[in-house]
Order: structure tokens, then C-alpha cells, then sequence
């Protein structure tokens, strides 16, 4: 939401406010990225990180599970979250190679998070 406006040299510049009633703009924003997906490693074959669509828990600074969400089909992800330190954990078959990821939501910030998933296949 626009506040205000003031123009300089021609430009018009804004200040912008960070909250639209009870929504904050806070929370993570990331993708998550499948490596280790191609059997044999050769030229021919391209096996750099892609898009990966999955389930991600967020788990609290207690340890708690506190809900989880889906990724969309090219990995992209936006949650909105309280200020504090979560670890977000991959859900489902692909978790066993895939190392939990500390991050941390701080006031009136996005934070950005990119997730590694491992396939496992080399």
C-alpha cells in the first residue's frame, strides 16, 4: 500500500508500507531445485539442477511440526510467517536425501530459501 509520494528531479518516488491490515510481508519465498537425478554424469546428458515440485515441512525452534506446504510445479514457494527461527524439512519419499535447512524470518523481511533435493542416483 502506497502512504505516500514525492517527486525529485522529475521522479516520483514511494514509500510503501509493509502490511495490508492483519497480512504482514514477512515469511520465506524460495524454490527447491532435484540434483543427483542422472544415473551417469556424461556430456550428453544434461543434468543440471531443475525445478522440483514437492511437500516442505516447517518445523519450530521447539522442534514442532507447525504445518507444511506444496511447492508449485516449477518449486517456487511463498508462506507468510512470524518473525523467529524455523528448519524447513522435505516431506515424503525424497526426504532421506535431503538435509534439513535453518532459516530465519525477521521483521517486516522476506526471506529467501533455496532447497537442494538429492535423488540419490549417481
Amino acid at each position: 500500500m502506497v502512504i505516500d509520494s514525492a517527486s525529485q528531479a522529475g521522479a516520483r518516488f514511494y514509500r510503501i508500507r509493509r502490511e495490508i491490515g492483519d497480512l504482514k510481508l514477512e515469511g520465506i519465498v524460495g524454490q527447491v531445485f532435484l540434483v543427483g537425478y542422472c544415473p551417469n554424469i556424461r556430456p550428453e546428458f544434461d543434468c543440471s539442477p531443475r525445478p522440483f515440485q514437492s511437500t516442505v515441512g516447517v518445523v519450530s525452534a521447539a522442534g514442532e511440526l507447525i504445518t507444511q506446504f506444496s511447492t508449485a510445479a516449477d518449486g517456487r514457494f511463498h508462506f507468510c510467517l512470524s518473525p523467529g527461527d524455523y528448519t524447513l524439512v522435505a516431506l515424503g519419499a525424497q526426504s532421506p536425501f535431503t538435509p534439513p535447512v535453518k532459516t530465519t524470518v525477521e521483521r517486516g523481511k522476506l526471506t529467501t530459501v533455496i532447497l537442494i533435493f538429492n535423488a540419490g542416483i549417481y
